[in-house]
């Protein structure tokens, strides 16, 4: 932008990171490095093993005459954020503010005066801000769980089809994820019995093309699947595997042009 006319621009620079590990490394890494302050403004905060890490950071920055100020938004973190994690902060040196305080007397103007921000300023040199959200913070993931897999599920209508090593598939209804509250957790999500290939969300039946390290191929039309209400369903074999081969990847049928 410096090259346009831009000139508040000169002397900056961008680097892209494309996924959260990797920015909450970058962070974690120049926060470890800091020699003046650290200033941290967020919408959502929440206590974790990634809050537990950055903690750890401000109690060794702060003896070493760091300053540090956390900004963050009441709203998005107040289920979040519980005050004794707060009073922490505190207690180590750090001076927090929390951003239009959610009380009965905000009137519906000012309630939803949010900050959005997901900002870091570290020694004046550092920024760097996050255009999503970390997605194992925001389900709340314990240290040590991934995510495998995401689906939209929208109204609950179709399926999913999921394939393991040993050749097997079970296809399970997407209303059987349904809920009437919202839980943190959903145990038996899908039959962990078999080392887990994919999972194929379908809103109507279509053509997979399954592929073995072998390698083998085979074409599946996902209407010999019938769909299961139990969601850790161990399906049936749709392909035979001699013992020292597995199933490797699932193809989708492309769309005709």
């Amino acid at each position: 932008m410096a090259r346009g006319g831009f000139h508040v621009y000169d002397g900056t620079g961008a680097e892209y990171l494309a996924t959260g590990e990797a920015y909450l490394s970058d962070l974690l890494e120049h926060m470890e490095q800091a020699k003046r302050f650290i200033f941290l403004e967020y919408y959502i905060v929440a206590r974790g093993e990634i809050f537990d890490r950055m903690l750890d950071i401000f109690r060794r920055k702060r003896a070493e005459g760091v300053e540090i100020k956390f900004l963050f938004d009441d709203f998005g973190s107040m289920m979040r954020m519980p005050e004794e994690a707060v009073e922490e902060l505190r207690r180590i040196g750090a001076e927090v503010l929390i951003f239009n305080p959610v009380h009965h007397y905000v009137n519906r103007l000012y309630f939803n005066y949010r900050d959005h921000r997901k900002i870091a300023c570290i020694d004046g040199e550092t920024k760097a801000s996050a255009l999503g959200d970390y997605l194992p913070a925001k389900l709340g993931m314990d240290a040590g769980e991934n995510v495998i897999w995401l689906c939209l599920p929208g109204d609950y209508s179709g399926s999913v089809v999921f394939f393991f090593e040993n050749g097997r598939a079970a296809r399970v209804a997407l209303s059987a994820y349904a809920t009437v509250s919202n839980r943190r957790k959903l145990t038996g999500a899908y039959c962990d019995k078999f080392p887990l290939v994919c999972a194929v969300h379908l809103t109507e039946d279509t053509e997979l093309a399954l592929e073995t390290n072998e390698p083998r191929a085979l074409l599946v039309h996902t209407s010999l699947l019938a769909p299961k209400t139990t969601r850790n369903v161990q399906g049936v074999a749709v392909m035979t595997l001699k013992p020292k081969y597995h199933l490797d990847r699932v193809l989708r049928r492309k769309a005709a042009s």
